[in-house]
């Protein structure tokens, strides 16, 4: 039973990285062969990103791992971001830029 609940909370651990990371290139490993677009189910230019050496940060991405996986040389990787943690978001700001903007439509 110890095995199994090793797996469970590996897979959970797996999931909760995939949820909160970005892929992230390492520009200076990539030869611009393009496996990773060509695997992307979205069609986001993956490769774009690894030869400027930008996260992928496309609303559309799935964090599905397709691209990292299929990378011959190991470009790609998960970094996970701080973006969801609760105590890094700021409501309070939101709230007001919502009522700045609702005062700046109705003057």
């Amino acid at each position: 039973m110890p095995a199994l609940k090793n797996i469970l909370k590996q897979e959970n651990t797996r999931r909760e990285v995939l949820v909160t990371s970005y892929v992230v290139p390492d520009a200076a490993r990539c030869v611009q062969c393009g496996i990773c677009s060509f695997n992307c189910p979205i069609g986001i230019d993956v490769r774009r990103h690894a030869w400027r050496g930008e996260p992928v940060k496309d609303s559309r991405c799935l964090t599905c791992g397709e691209c990292v996986a299929r990378c011959p040389r190991g470009v790609l990787r998960f970094e996970r971001t701080n973006l969801f943690e609760p105590e890094k978001l700021d409501f309070r700001g939101l709230l007001e830029a919502a009522q700045q903007s609702l005062l700046v439509e109705h003057h």
